[in-house]
């Protein structure tokens, strides 16, 4: 092997192990699944985010079901410092699913969820 190929094998090697080793700033939070009660789905749940960063960022609610399958998303939006986003899901959603353009230390995020039935909050699980 000639010298040349050696040294730009040994440069992509090393570029994939920093590429590797870089720490990712980008953060996903989840919150426990819920039921309100006698063991029905919520009627309606809200995701809740925080934005405690010093700058803005970019945050995806999505509303999960028990497979895993999304059944209901914000796409992405833009959070200014303090600022807060709520949005209800509804159709199967027993948990929050919270992605974070910077590290997941940045938010405070949650899910209430509630019953239309007779108007009540019936927990808040927050975000891990």
């Amino acid at each position: 092997m000639n010298t040349t190929k050696l040294v730009q094998r040994a440069c992509a090697i090393g570029v994939a192990i920093v590429g590797l080793a870089a720490p990712s700033l980008a953060g996903t939070l989840y919150t426990s699944p819920a039921e309100t009660g006698q063991g029905a789905i919520p009627e309606l749940m809200y995701c809740s985010v925080v934005n405690v960063s010093p700058g803005p960022i970019t945050v995806t609610l999505d509303g999960m079901n028990y497979k895993g399958d999304v059944v209901g998303t914000t796409g992405d939006v833009v959070l200014d410092p303090n600022a807060t986003r709520l949005q209800g899901f509804w159709g199967g959603a027993v948990y929050c699913r919270f992605s974070v353009s910077a590290s997941a230390k940045k938010v405070v995020a949650g899910a209430f969820y509630s019953r239309n039935s007779d108007k009540k909050l019936v927990s808040f699980v927050p975000a891990q």
